[in-house]
């Protein structure tokens, strides 16, 4: 039996979190030979067989095969998981009883092949069994995500027989398939420029709008238009976002002038917001003319994209070297909920606490030894100060520093955010799978799920907010320039620009990518340095393993997507919300320069009740508050002696005075 399954394409703004309805494919059969799938529920109830002469000896199998009709036309990344897989299978055997064989799955989602065994009951059940399922399998993605137009979509059933039986495959909603589509478009409808190649260019009589299209395969789309006299001609592309897998490369387009003349090599601006990635390719001196512009593409490969020219002078735009600013710093601060004017100044080391108390013990050491005739009150009372303070201000302070020395294997925030770099540029290696980057670029200080995040950082301030919380500041995370790390990190590795040259598409990319998740890791941990009560100590450390969380930003750019395991996922979603900035824009000129502008706007939804109070953030104690009331004891006890033992002599003046 052959029932077809038409495919439902989810469109290009598919997003997670779509509600079942449209993420739930429903098998339906208006008859027994008009059979497709939609997201309604109509038709049959059920389709059913019978196989009288099964036996053990020469058992029957049957075989449902669901191909899907029409072909697909749409470019779709298919998810890491099939979300549900529901069989409304029910076998009736002759002699009575219910039977549930096991069921073979094969489904083919264009290069994606996957099998299942979902193993049954057995035979001769007293109840019918429930329905096959299967959830959150994974998928073959060995081929990669894509599910390309024209690619086939099938779904194939199979069960043994080893005793006469009916079966009948349950409709209507109870036997279906879910998926949930990340991203989806359709080619055809995007490729809105065509006709335009070379051998057919589109002729544009007005360069200064934009112009929409879609780069499909390797095709060239090629544009003809006029260009008056100018200064400087700026080419200006937005290239969508897509995944990685159908990408485009973002090389410099064909500008070809008068005579059939390639015109030089532009100064090249990139920025990045998350969404598109805008390219602006600046010309000097171009003379006037009919000029030809061409986009060349790969095979496979498919990215919308829309540009426009314009003409400008010198001095406008940031895309020339004397323009560009090239502000990569981080601006520290911007979480800070209470009155930074009302900072509490954190110790840096115990060294003033250890050298009083060294001081007051030798006093007491001193004392001891000149006035041995004391009393034996006094006797008493010096030695039990001494001990008072060698527990309240010497043990003390050295307890802390061993507290806080660093663990094996702690690292801090420079090397933090080194192996972010070193990450970075790994993932970005050409040919890794979409799924990959986003779970690298995506995670948390670059430590994914399961992984350990040992840090050590000094703190300077403490600020308290509204609530009685109190956030830390680190002076590690102050003048942070994120422009230098990112390119001091390509010139060691080779591949900067060295000199006038373009940088190597990577390389950009690098930049760009690395601009965003270090700007986004140093926001994170700024926000998340709060803290109960005030450290005596500065060295704070930090313990997190990381575990799975909702990601903020977009589907293909995703932020934040592990967690520390002692924050529940209900405050990280909260903090995730409320933090994510309004806007961040990576820009980068190809200037010659290694520059780069770093452009974001805070949230202005962020309140204190947002940040969470998270475990594993520890400082060390020492004897905590005893300390200072040890120490506080033990030289009041001098104070005390002292002032017993001047009377004493005062009196003791008087008396052989008067003789």
């Amino acid at each position: 039996m052959l029932v077809l399954l038409p495919f439902l394409a989810i469109s290009a703004d598919a997003d997670l979190g779509m509600n079942e309805a449209e993420q739930s494919l429903n098998l339906i059969c208006d008859s027994d030979d008009d059979c497709f799938l939609s997201n309604g529920i109509s038709g049959e109830e059920m389709i059913s067989g019978q196989e009288n002469d099964a036996n053990p000896l020469t058992p029957k199998v049957v075989s449902l095969e669901f191909t899907m009709q029409p072909s697909q036309n749409q470019l779709t990344l298919l998810p890491e998981n099939l979300k549900n897989l529901v069989i409304d299978l029910k076998i009736r055997e002759d002699l009575g009883g219910w039977g549930q064989p096991d069921l073979e799955v094969e489904l083919k989602l264009g290069a994606s092949e996957n099998s299942w065994r979902i193993d049954g009951a057995g035979p001769a059940l007293d109840a019918q069994p429930q329905s096959y399922e299967l959830e959150n399998e994974p998928l073959d993605m060995s081929n990669g995500r894509m599910l390309l137009p024209g690619e086939i979509i099938r779904l194939r059933i199979s069960f043994q027989l080893e005793r006469p039986s009916n079966w009948e495959l349950g409709l209507r909603g109870l036997s279906n398939i879910g998926l949930d589509i990340d991203w989806s478009v359709d080619p055809a409808q995007a490729d809105v420029d065509e006709p335009s190649s070379r051998q057919q260019p589109r002729q544009s009589s007005e360069v200064e709008i934009w112009h929409d299209g879609a780069l499909v395969g390797d095709d060239s789309d090629c544009f003809e238009f006029d260009l008056e006299e100018n200064e400087l001609f700026n080419i200006i592309i937005i290239w969508e976002q897509v995944p990685i897998e159908v990408e485009q490369p973002h090389s410099t387009p064909d500008l070809i002038g008068p005579g059939n003349r390639n015109t030089p090599t532009p100064n090249v601006k990139t920025t990045s917001d998350g969404e598109t990635e805008t390219k602006t390719y600046q010309y000097r001196g171009l003379e006037s003319g009919d000029y030809r512009l061409c986009f060349d593409g790969r095979d496979d490969k498919f990215q919308p994209y829309s540009w426009l020219g314009r003409i400008t002078y010198e001095g406008i735009g940031p895309n020339s070297p004397a323009q560009f600013e090239g502000d990569g710093s981080w601006n520290y601060g911007t979480t800070i909920m209470g009155d930074s004017s009302q900072s509490e100044i954190i110790e840096a080391s115990g060294i003033f606490s250890l050298i009083f108390g060294f001081l007051m013990l030798f006093g007491v050491i001193g004392a001891a030894a000149v006035q041995p005739t004391w009393k034996w009150t006094r006797r008493l009372m010096l030695p039990l100060s001494g001990v008072l303070i060698i527990f309240g201000g010497i043990a003390h302070p050295l307890t802390m520093w061993g507290e806080s020395l660093p663990e094996e294997g702690s690292i801090n925030v420079e090397r933090l955010l080194e192996n972010r770099l070193e990450q970075i540029w790994q993932v970005l290696e050409p040919g890794t799978p979409q799924n990959t980057i986003a779970e690298h670029l995506g995670s948390t200080f670059g430590i994914l799920v399961g992984e350990q995040l040992l840090m050590n950082i000094e703190v300077s301030k403490a600020i308290q907010m509204e609530d009685g919380r109190y956030q830390l500041q680190s002076p590690e995370l102050e003048g942070i320039r994120i422009d230098r790390l990112i390119f001091n990190f390509l010139n060691e590795a080779g591949v900067g620009h060295g000199g006038d040259s373009l940088l190597p598409e990577r390389s950009v990319n690098f930049v760009l990518q690395a601009g965003r998740a270090l700007t986004l890791d140093l926001l994170i941990i700024e926000a998340l340095m709060v803290v109960e009560e005030v450290p005596q100590y500065s060295n704070i450390q930090i313990d997190w393993t990381m575990t799975n969380a909702g990601a903020s930003g977009s589907v293909l750019n995703p932020a934040w997507v592990s967690r520390p395991n002692e924050i529940s996922l209900q405050d990280w979603s909260k903090l995730q919300a409320s933090l994510f900035p309004e806007l961040i824009s990576i820009s980068y000129c190809d200037c010659g320069q290694d520059q780069m502008d770093l452009n974001w706007v805070p949230s202005t939804t962020l309140d204190p009740v947002d940040l969470p109070t998270v475990g594993g953030l520890t400082y060390a104690i020492g004897f905590g508050p005893s300390a200072a009331i040890m120490m506080f004891t033990g030289v009041l006890l001098i104070v005390i002696t002292g002032f017993v033992e001047t009377r004493r002599r005062k009196y003791a003046s008087r008396l052989a005075g008067g003789f």
